[in-house]
C-alpha cells in the first residue's frame, strides 16, 4: 500500500529538481575525486572533441546549470513554494563574480596541465614492460606502443574507456578521442 502524494504539481517539480541538481553536483564530485573530470564554464565555447574529459565536465557543467535556471524560473513562477534555507538566487554581480573566480582558476588549472603535458611527452619507453593484455585495458591505464624513431618514436595513452578489451583495435578509447587496441601494446612492469 502507498500513500497518496498531496502535494500540489510545483511542490513536486521542486523536490524533483533538487534531487535532479544534488544528484548531478554528486556525481560530478564524484569524477572529479577520481581524476576524470574538472569544472569548466558551460559559457565558454565546448571543448575540443578530441578532449573527452573536458567535454564530459562541460556536460555536466551545463546540464547543473540548465537544472538551477529550471529551478530558480519555478521558484519565480510559484514563491510561495521557496525554501527560505536555500541561500539563492544569488545577484548576477555575485554569480559574474565566482564565475569570473572559476574560470581564472581552470585556466591556471589547464595550464599547468599543459606544463605537465608537455614534460610528460618526454618520457622514454619503460624499460621494463611486457605485451599488454585484456585485463590490462581498465579506465586510467597507461598503455604503452613501441614505435620507430622516424614516426617519433614510442607514445602512451590513458584508457579513458574501456570497449573491447581483448580487441587488436578497439579495446578502448584513449584520452585523445581515438580507439587504441592490443596491437603493439605494453605496459609497464616493476621488473
Amino acid at each position: 500500500m502507498t500513500t497518496e502524494d498531496t502535494r500540489s504539481d510545483p511542490e513536486k517539480w521542486r523536490d524533483t529538481l533538487d534531487c535532479s541538481l544534488e544528484h548531478a553536483s554528486h556525481a560530478f564530485a564524484t569524477l572529479e575525486k577520481l581524476g576524470l573530470a574538472h569544472r569548466t564554464n558551460p559559457d565558454s565555447f565546448p571543448p575540443q572533441v578530441s578532449d573527452p574529459v573536458g567535454s564530459a565536465a562541460y556536460h555536466y557543467a551545463a546540464m547543473t546549470r540548465y537544472v538551477f535556471e529550471v529551478h530558480q524560473a519555478l521558484m519565480n513562477l510559484y514563491p510561495e513554494y521557496k525554501d527560505e534555507s536555500d541561500p539563492r538566487p544569488l545577484s548576477p554581480k555575485d554569480y559574474l563574480k565566482i564565475r569570473d573566480n572559476m574560470n581564472n582558476q581552470i585556466k591556471q588549472a589547464y595550464n599547468e596541465i599543459s606544463i605537465a603535458h608537455d614534460y610528460v611527452m618526454l618520457s622514454d619507453f619503460p624499460k621494463h614492460y611486457r605485451p599488454a593484455q585484456a585485463s590490462d585495458i581498465v579506465v586510467g591505464a597507461v598503455i604503452w606502443y613501441a614505435r620507430e624513431e622516424q614516426y617519433h618514436g614510442a607514445f602512451w595513452k590513458i584508457v579513458d574507456e574501456v570497449l573491447r578489451p581483448d580487441s587488436d583495435f578497439k579495446a578502448y578509447t584513449g584520452d585523445d578521442g581515438c580507439r587504441y587496441g592490443l596491437e603493439g601494446a605494453y605496459v609497464e612492469t616493476e621488473e
